[in-house]
């Protein structure tokens, strides 16, 4: 069950529930803080809920940060790696938080790799590293809740490619 208490500006509610994992958070509007409290204790009773905390807190920065220092220095060939996140760290995507980053960044990310004159491939690659950096957070950083949105976007087509030229021979 959950309950609110006021705050001292008197704007809006704070909600806490919960015994073994308690949630808080804090509202502009008591409205706000009752819609929120409903819908988590819903997911709650229906086995649904997840806890979101890490991957509201954490922007993709700081994820790439870690990445970069616990992930990275145990690959082989790791240089080209960390030139492709220190790419994304560049760019704007790299300031909003892991659980709002959506398919249409990305997919804006890809846009601006398009303009910069990135290959197909290229931008395939640098994407490559975000799902991973996505799938590490999931897996082994406690984000439950955060889906890949690398996989929600469609990647560059690669170029044909160089076709295999016969010459005649002559005998």
């Amino acid at each position: 069950m959950s309950k609110s208490t006021r705050t001292g500006t008197g704007l809006g509610g704070k909600r806490k529930f919960g015994k073994k994992a308690p949630q808080t958070k804090v509202f502009r509007t008591k409205a706000d803080a009752q819609a929120w409290a409903a819908a988590v204790e819903g997911e709650m009773v229906r086995g649904l809920w997840r806890d979101r905390s890490e991957s509201e807190n954490t922007t993709l920065k700081e994820s790439i940060e870690r990445y970069l220092s616990e992930i990275t220095p145990h690959k082989k060939n790791r240089h080209p790696e960390e030139l492709k996140l220190q790419q994304w760290l560049r760019r704007p995507i790299a300031c909003r938080f892991m659980s709002a980053i959506r398919g249409r960044d990305v997919a804006e990310a890809i846009k601006d790799m398009e303009g910069e004159g990135k290959t197909g491939n290229t931008i395939r690659l640098h994407l490559a590293v975000l799902s991973h950096l996505f799938k590490v957070a999931k897996t082994e950083w406690g984000m439950e809740a955060i889906s890949n949105p690398v996989e929600s976007v469609r990647k560059p087509k690669l170029p044909q490619g160089k076709g295999l030229v016969t010459c005649p021979v002559k005998m």
